[in-house]
Order: C-alpha cells, then structure tokens, then sequence
C-alpha cells in the first residue's frame, strides 16, 4: 500500500537500473536481518550435522 514501508535485500541487475530481490520484508530492518541470520545459521548446522553423520559412517 502507499506509504508502507518495506525492506528489500537483493543484487543490482546486470544493466544497473533495478534490483533482483531475494526478500522482500515488511518488518523492520533489524528484525529482517535477524531472520534471515537465523535461516542462513539452520542451513548450516544441517550441512554439519550430515558431513558428521556421514564421516561416521565412513569411518565405521
């Protein structure tokens, strides 16, 4: 709506005259960067935990 304010991480397009967005967010910055931190950090206890499962595997 008109005079919402919304936070919009992304990459500039090849030309340079927009944005790609990966998240489009109406919540604060702050809280939109804690959840995509929070999401990024799940990611990466996931790929942990399998190279140790699978390591144990290996290994037994």
């Amino acid at each position: 709506m008109p005079g919402d304010e919304v936070t919009v991480v992304g990459r500039v397009t090849e030309t340079g005259d927009g944005i790609d967005p990966l998240v489009v967010s109406d919540r604060p910055p702050s809280q939109t960067l804690v959840r995509m931190a929070k999401t990024s950090l799940v990611g990466v206890c996931l790929g942990v935990f399998n190279v140790a499962l699978g390591l144990v595997l290996v290994l037994l």
